[in-house]
This record gives C-alpha cells, sequence and structure tokens, in this order.
C-alpha cells in the first residue's frame, strides 16, 4: 500500500512538472490548481516534501555528510537558455535539487542526485562570489551560468520558496575557496553544453 501511494505521488509530481515545463517553453506563466497547492515550511529535508524517505536516502548517499551539510533538497528540472538565449531548453536532467555547504571545497554548491537511477551527482553548480539568484515566478527561479541563464522549475512552490531563501541567505564558511571573479562560473554535468552568450535579464523576458 504504501509503495503504491509512493509511485502515485511520484506520478503525479511527473505531471506537475510536465505542466511546468510546457508552460516554461511557452513562456507562460503557471498558476497551481488548488489540489497542488502545498503550504510546508521544511527545514533541510523534512518528513513532509517532494521527496520520499527511499529519496531522502539516496541524496544522504550522493551527498554524505561527513563532507557536505545539506542546508535543503527539493525535486526540480534544469533548464539552460540554449540553442536559443532567449529560449529555455529543458537540460535532460531531473532530481533532487540540494543546496549544500561542500566542506571539502569550502564552498557553497547546488548538487542535482538521480533519483531514477544510481548515477549519484549527475550536476553541480558553485555559487561563486557575487552569485545572482532570480526567482522569477514561484516554482521557477534562475541565475548565470558559464555562458547562459541556468533555470530551475520546482515541483512544490513551497519548497522552491524555501530553496530561494536558503540560496540567497546562507553564508559561506569563513576562509571559502569560492571567491573567484564572476566571469569564473562552474557548472558540471554528464548532460553539460556549452551555451551562447544570454542576457542576464533573460528569464523575465522568456516568462512573461
Amino acid at each position: 500500500m504504501y509503495a503504491r501511494s509512493a509511485r502515485n505521488k511520484n506520478l503525479k509530481l511527473q505531471n506537475v512538472l510536465i505542466a511546468r515545463d510546457l508552460r516554461v517553453r511557452c513562456g507562460t506563466a503557471y498558476t497551481p490548481s488548488s489540489s497542488e497547492s502545498h503550504h510546508h515550511h521544511p527545514r533541510g529535508m523534512p518528513a513532509q516534501s517532494t521527496l520520499s524517505s527511499d529519496e531522502k536516502s539516496k541524496v544522504k548517499a550522493a551527498v554524505p555528510a561527513g563532507s557536505n551539510k545539506i542546508h535543503t533538497a527539493a525535486l526540480a528540472r534544469i533548464y539552460y537558455a540554449y540553442p536559443q538565449p532567449n529560449e529555455w531548453s529543458y537540460a535532460g536532467l531531473q532530481g533532487a535539487l540540494a543546496f549544500v555547504t561542500d566542506k571539502s571545497r569550502n564552498a557553497l554548491y547546488m548538487k542535482m542526485v538521480d533519483l531514477a537511477g544510481t548515477r549519484g551527482i549527475i550536476w553541480e553548480h558553485e555559487l561563486y562570489d557575487g552569485f545572482e539568484y532570480y526567482q522569477d515566478r514561484p516554482f521557477f527561479q534562475s541565475f548565470p551560468g558559464d555562458d547562459c541563464m541556468i533555470g530551475i522549475v520546482f515541483a512544490d512552490e513551497g519548497e522552491a520558496k524555501t530553496f530561494y531563501k536558503k540560496v540567497t541567505t546562507t553564508k559561506p564558511s569563513t576562509g571559502t575557496s569560492n571567491s573567484c571573479p564572476l566571469s569564473v562560473r562552474r557548472s558540471t554535468s554528464v548532460y553539460r553544453r556549452r551555451c551562447p552568450a544570454a542576457k542576464l535579464d533573460i528569464a523575465s523576458d522568456v516568462l512573461r
């Protein structure tokens, strides 16, 4: 019964992400139905979240506490303003997006963990010095990547709100190594592609 309930929940979340995916592609705003609206106030990885207990275990295994501090995690998808700098394209990356302090590198990172398989971390991005982070919609956030804008679509607006707050208020540890120039932007992924130059306000233009 529990397994069936978990599958139904994951299917529903997949449908939410797909619906939002279509609206991101079409450049329209997304208004959740009453059944999709949640009022969670999570801290770290709470008991009540879009992630099941098994998925939380996968996150903790891929992002071990010995070398990381997880501030929050949520189900999400990654988008690039590529190949067209004025259009969002799904990067084929979906999983649990964790915002962490990487103790081994003394830096703040976003790390996406594969939930469908066993690949572990499939994408990560360091929060460099001067990092700019935008909340374009309740479920959509963006920031400048290597050479283009990177967007994040969240399955749950409550978790998106928490994620944005954590990213914009968490301070790096003393003596961190991520104090690099704004032009030095690190984003790694098994699906990584070079992106063309993109304007910083592209997200607002695309999602009007």
